[in-house]
C-alpha cells in the first residue's frame, strides 16, 4: 500500500537488460507485482536488482544511514528465494512439470504439476520465516533487548504500554509506520493472524492445497 510502482528511467542505460526469455519474464512479474528488493525504486533496474544496502531513517529527518549488514543480506536473500518461488509458481516457468510426474503429494488435491503447488507452500513459508527475521534485526539493531527466541513479528514488538518503544522513537518515519501496520495486521485477532496457524500447520502437518479457480469461475463466485 505504501510502494508505488518505479517511475520510467530517465536514460535509457540505466534500464536493465535481460538476458533470457524468462529473465524479461521474471523482470515483469517483479515489478507488476511491487516485489521489490529496493524500498524506494526509481527504476525498473532498481526494483528488480539488489542495492546491498538499506537506507535508515536518523534522528535528522534529512539524513539517512546507508546500512549493510550480515542480518540484512540474509533477510534479503531469503526474500529474494522465496520471491523466485513464486514466480515459478505463478507462471509454471521453466517447465518443471516432468519432476513429479510419478509422485503423488496427499495435501495437493490438484494432481497436474503438483511440483508448482510445493513451490507455492515453500513461497509462503519462506517469506514468513522473512517476517520473524525482520523483527529478530529491530530487536537486534534498536536495541530493544526482548530475548532473541522469543521476538515475534508482531504488535507487541513495537508498542510497550500503547506507546512506540523508546528504542525505536528515533527512527519514527514512513518507514517503521508501514512495518508497524504490517506487524499489527499479523498480530491477534487481526485480518493475518490466521497466516501464523497456516505455517505452523505447513510446517508440521499436512494442509490440502486447493488449485486455483479459473478466471471463469472467480466471476461466477462471491469472493
Amino acid at each position: 500500500r505504501v510502494l508505488g510502482k518505479p517511475k520510467a528511467p530517465t536514460h535509457r542505460h540505466t534500464r536493465h537488460v535481460a538476458h533470457s526469455a524468462i529473465e524479461r519474464k521474471y523482470i515483469k512479474f517483479c515489478v507488476a507485482n511491487r516485489l521489490y528488493l529496493h524500498p524506494c525504486p526509481v527504476t525498473t533496474h532498481e526494483a528488480y536488482r539488489d542495492t546491498l544496502s538499506v537506507r535508515v531513517p536518523t534522528p535528522d529527518p534529512s539524513e539517512y544511514l546507508e546500512l549493510r549488514s550480515n542480518a540484512l543480506a540474509l533477510i534479503k536473500q531469503e526474500y529474494i528465494a522465496a520471491r523466485l518461488l513464486l514466480f515459478t509458481y505463478r507462471c509454471h516457468a521453466p517447465d518443471l512439470s516432468f519432476v513429479d510426474t510419478v509422485t503423488f503429494l496427499p495435501s495437493v488435491e490438484d494432481r497436474e504439476g503438483q511440483i508448482y503447488a510445493q513451490f507455492l507452500i515453500l513461497s509462503f513459508r519462506a517469506a514468513y520465516s522473512v517476517l520473524d527475521k525482520i523483527g529478530y534485526f529491530l530487536n537486534d539493531f534498536c536495541r530493544l533487548g526482548d530475548k532473541s527466541d522469543s521476538v515475534r513479528f508482531q504488535e507487541e514488538l513495537f508498542l510497550k504500554k500503547g506507546s512506540l518503544r523508546q528504542g525505536l522513537c528515533k527512527f519514527d518515519g514512513t518507514q517503521l509506520c508501514a512495518l508497524f501496520d504490517l506487524a499489527r495486521e499479523f498480530s491477534k485477532g487481526q485480518p493475518l493472524s490466521s497466516l501464523r496457524g497456516l505455517r505452523n500447520k505447513l510446517e508440521h502437518r499436512c494442509v490440502t492445497v486447493h488449485r486455483r479457480p479459473t478466471e471463469r469461475e472467480e466471476k461466477s463466485t462471491i469472493a
